[in-house]
């Protein structure tokens, strides 16, 4: 790595930066913060509020994936993945199910969320002025919209091994491009988001760039929007 930045040269302040985003304390539990989700017993009411929180997620996503700074957007795009690890969390709890972090992040990664190579193209995208923006907030929406649709039709099947989500592939595909479209419904929601976010989300990325934050703290901060 270090022979990659002095062939590309990346500046010493550069490094530190990165280092300020990615080495921080690590959790110290595999569980998730509690949710403040109750169970619910009755499907019709369950499924609206169900709904209502794949939208909140994903809106909020969407703000996130938006993020316009190439390679400082990663800190964000690893938010996005630490929201959609606490969607998984709160939609387990209403059918009375307690998801630890690890089994979110299986199932996180059977659908192929949370990769490197996504979060690169991402940020590759963002490298065109408005235009990447747009990108990255399309399918944040889309692949937080379309994961919660699959884990509600994994624990509307009773599925309990996150292994099982491995064969549900093909629903989430199918789920984005269902998400691409719903995302443009909700651009009202998504504006509305942007303004009421705007500032609080500019100051914790300034904290996070600056290091008086890490990303884990960043992350947590952000969560606490939804």
């Amino acid at each position: 790595l270090d022979r990659i930045a002095e062939a590309t040269g990346v500046t010493a302040e550069q490094k530190a930066q990165l280092a300020r985003l990615f080495v921080g304390s690590r959790p110290s539990s595999t569980s998730l913060l509690p949710t403040k989700v109750q169970r619910i017993d009755d499907p019709v009411r369950r499924g609206s509020e169900v709904q209502k929180q794949i939208l909140k997620y994903g809106v909020l996503t969407a703000v996130l994936g938006a993020f316009p700074i190439p390679g400082l957007a990663i800190a964000t795009d690893l938010a996005v993945i630490a929201l959609q690890l606490k969607m998984i969390r709160d939609l387990g709890a209403y059918w009375g199910h307690t998801v630890d972090r690890n089994a979110a992040k299986s199932i996180l990664y059977g659908v192929g969320l949370g990769t490197g190579a996504r979060l690169a193209v991402n940020n590759l995208a963002k490298l065109v002025p408005g235009w990447g923006s747009a990108i990255g907030a399309t399918t944040s929406f889309a692949s937080t919209y379309a994961l919660g649709r699959v884990m509600q039709k994994f624990f509307d099947a009773g599925a309990t091994d996150a292994a099982a989500i491995a064969s549900m592939k093909d629903d989430f595909k199918a789920a984005e491009k269902e998400g691409k479209a719903v995302y443009a419904e909700q651009k009202d929601a998504i504006v509305e988001s942007q303004r009421e976010h705007k500032s609080t989300l500019a100051a914790l990325t300034s904290e996070l760039e600056s290091g008086k934050i890490t990303q884990e703290e960043f992350d947590r901060r952000v969560g606490e929007l939804a």
